[in-house]
């Protein structure tokens, strides 16, 4: 995300050093990226790594936003993995994944994590898994 930043503002730099007619395009040019910035800020576009196993459910996930985010994961033991639900929003484009586990004073829910960057052949497989482990809950219990 520096780079195209850093590519505006060399070009703003040379129209101001040689040729202070044509700044205008400058201009465009950062209100057409600084538009980009806040696009990408307010889908909150997520970079999702899943990973589903018997021994362990991890999601890791970073924000793809163009400005300072932490990397975050989501750590859970199948024995605690009660359920998970997918939301849609933005008129069903943005898909959200919320995952619950049991804990001693009763059902947790995760924050939502965005889906809206995974495609859509993985988030079947995602599900899939996820109800195998519900299924494999329930003949436990």
């Amino acid at each position: 995300m520096s780079v195209p930043f850093a590519v505006l503002v060399a070009v703003a730099l040379y129209y101001l050093a040689f040729d202070g007619k044509d700044f205008k395009w400058a201009v465009i040019a950062g209100g057409v990226l600084l538009c980009f910035f806040v696009i990408m800020g307010i889908l909150q576009l997520l970079y999702i790594n899943v990973y589903i196993a018997p021994d362990k459910i991890r999601i890791r996930y970073k924000s793809l936003s163009p400005f300072p985010s932490p990397k975050n994961s989501v750590l859970i033991k199948p024995n605690d993995f009660h359920n998970y639900k997918i939301t849609k929003s933005l008129f069903g484009t943005k898909q959200s994944l919320t995952l619950s586990v049991k804990t001693p004073g009763g059902v947790a829910e995760f924050s939502k994590i965005s889906l809206l960057c995974m495609p859509q052949a993985q988030i079947d497989k995602t599900t899939k898994a996820l109800d195998l482990l519900i299924a494999m809950n329930k003949k436990k219990d």
